[in-house]
Formats: structure tokens, C-alpha cells, sequence
């Protein structure tokens, strides 16, 4: 495995601290809760396959599907352990692909309406944390151990996409061309892998403090957020990072984030009902009134013009609200 250390950008970067009660509020309202009927369950991810039909899971055997571009939700019934918890789910026309742990395959073709169980062999390390749903019948994996998996006939059989296991992994994000960043479980480095490569190329962290998760809008921006609501930004593909900020000093941490409007704003979401947006690439901030909203917000997800926060508890948000 290649090593390498991050190179930041010189001079710091001028970025509006959010204390106390937090950022300014935004001038209007950009985002409601949306009734789901799930109370008891952590909502973790969320898929559409084109403007109307869309899916969000989540832990407790969680399925939720909507036919009206996500103005209402139906939660479906699975047959599966109550214990299992969905991660990831991605939709590409027809097909459908659910991972999750532990070891949690799903796969259909029907837009969700039902679902058949993927054996992997057992002889593959650990669960799937994320999948990519390509064309008919073909799908990628990451494994949490590390390890990308392909198949191309519907999950019948699979293949090793990566020459090596990049180790115990906690996020991953594949990009438009076929590469993948990670995150290491324990949140000290992050590894980039590219089709063709003989190996996971590593990168130390250069905060001192660990890495939550981080994302990429395409080739060349992306976020990176650190534990304790701390945030660094690349605009060259991940050569560089801007030195880290902490965007909010109130104890609340920060657990993902979204590009919308072409990469314009950046939503932030994390503890305690927080939702944050920037539009000049995390220079200032303004926050999003959720009255009501007190539970962590896990996930954001922007396909087209509309997008979604899922959360603990069942929290569902829609934006725009109407």
C-alpha cells in the first residue's frame, strides 16, 4: 500500500466559527419534516431512480418508498432478522441493491416492490457498507474490511475489483470514474483507489483530530469532516486540503454532507438537529430552522433539484418543502 501525506494550502482559511447557538438562520424555510410513520428506527441512507420513485432505509429491517418524489412514504415488510441494519442503497432504473450488516445483501428488479437475499461467499471479510447499483444486473460493493466486489450477472457470482484490502474501512464514496475514496475505521488516514492500480494509495490525516467521514461533488471538490464539528475542503481531486476549521465550537459534532445546485452550497448535517449550508465553499455558514428537530441527522442527499436528511428516529427532510 502507498503512503503519502496530505499538503495544505497555504494560509488559513477565513471561516465564520459557529458558537453558542450557532450559525445565522437562513431567511426562509428550506426544509420540513416529512411523516414517515417510524419512530423507532435510524434512517441512514436514501436512492432515487428517477424524479418520481425513490427508496430510504435504515436500521430495524427499514424500507421506505416513495412514487411521488418523496411528498409521502410507505414503508415495506422484509422478512429479515429485526436486528439488521441497512447502510446503503442505490437504484438504477429497475434494479435495486440494499448492503448492510451484518452481512446484508439485498438485490431487485422490480424497483423494490420485493427483494431476494445475495449469499457472498464466506470466505469474503466482513459486511457491505456501500453499493453501487450500474446497469442490469451489475452492482459494486464495498466490504467494510476493506475489499471492492463486482458482479455482472445479478449477483450470482462476484469478483475482487481491488488488488488488496485497504483495511477496516468506516465510509466510502465511488466517484463517477470508477474510483474510490475511504475512510479508515478508526478515522487516522483515507485511501484513494483507481481501476488499474496495484494498490490502495494512503493518506495520513493531517488534523490532529480523526476523520468522520468525507465526500467528493466530482473530480475535483470535495469535504472532509473531522471529529469535534472540524472541516477541511479540496478543490484539485484531494492533492491538497485546506488546513482544518472547526465550523461549529458548540460540542455538537458533524456527520455528513451534500453539494446542491451544481456545487454551489454545501449542506452539513450532525447532532442535535444540526443542519448547515454554505454557498462560498465553507467560508461562512447559516443554519436551517428545524423547530422541533432534536435528533442526529445522519445522511444528506441531493438527487436533481430536491433533497433529503435522514436521521435518527425516524426524521425525514425534504427540501424544498413543498
Amino acid at each position: 500500500m502507498k503512503t503519502a501525506r496530505l499538503k495544505l494550502v497555504g494560509g488559513l482559511l477565513g471561516v465564520s466559527l459557529l458558537a453558542g447557538c450557532g450559525a445565522p438562520p437562513l431567511e426562509r424555510v428550506e426544509w420540513k419534516v416529512v411523516p414517515t410513520g417510524i419512530a423507532k428506527a435510524d434512517l441512514t441512507d436514501v436512492a432515487f431512480a428517477d424524479a418520481d420513485h425513490g427508496l430510504v432505509v435504515g436500521s430495524k429491517s427499514t424500507i421506505l418508498s416513495t412514487e411521488d418524489g418523496g411528498k409521502t412514504w410507505k414503508a415495506g415488510t422484509l422478512k429479515l432478522a429485526t436486528g439488521a441494519r441497512f447502510l446503503s442503497v442505490s437504484l438504477n432504473g429497475t434494479e435495486g441493491w440494499i448492503s448492510g450488516e451484518p452481512k446484508v445483501l439485498l438485490h431487485s428488479v422490480d424497483s423494490g416492490k420485493t427483494w431476494t437475499g445475495i449469499n457472498l461467499d464466506r470466505r469474503l471479510p466482513g459486511s457491505p457498507l456501500f453499493v453501487t447499483a450500474l446497469s442490469t444486473g451489475t452492482a459494486e460493493v464495498v466490504l467494510n474490511s476493506g475489499l471492492v466486489i463486482k458482479t455482472t450477472d445479478g449477483g450470482k457470482n462476484w469478483r475482487v475489483m481491488t488488488p488488496a484490502s485497504a483495511g477496516g474501512i468506516r465510509s466510502a464514496q465511488r466517484l463517477a470514474d470508477g474510483s474510490y475514496w475511504v475512510v479508515s475505521l478508526r478515522g487516522g488516514s483515507y485511501l484513494h483507489w483507481v481501476p488499474g492500480e496495484p494498490q490502495w494509495t494512503n493518506y495520513e490525516r493531517s488534523s490532529s483530530r480523526r476523520i468522520q467521514s468525507m465526500g467528493f461533488g466530482d473530480a475535483n471538490n470535495g469535504w472532509m469532516i473531522n471529529q469535534g464539528g472540524e472541516m477541511q475542503f479540496t478543490s484539485d481531486g484531494g492533492k491538497s486540503w485546506t488546513p482544518g476549521a472547526s465550523v461549529i465550537l458548540n460540542g455538537i459534532g458533524l456527520l455528513d454532507a451534500a453539494y446542491s445546485d451544481g456545487g454551489k452550497k454545501l449542506w452539513v448535517s450532525g447532532g442535535n438537529g444540526t443542519l448547515l449550508l454554505s454557498e462560498d465553499n465553507g467560508k461562512s455558514w447559516k443554519s436551517a430552522v428545524l423547530d422541533g428537530v432534536k435528533t442526529n441527522l445522519l445522511n444528506v442527499y441531493f438527487f436533481q433539484d430536491k433533497g433529503f436528511v435522514t436521521g435518527q428516529n425516524g426524521i425525514l427532510l425534504k427540501h424544498p418543502p413543498t
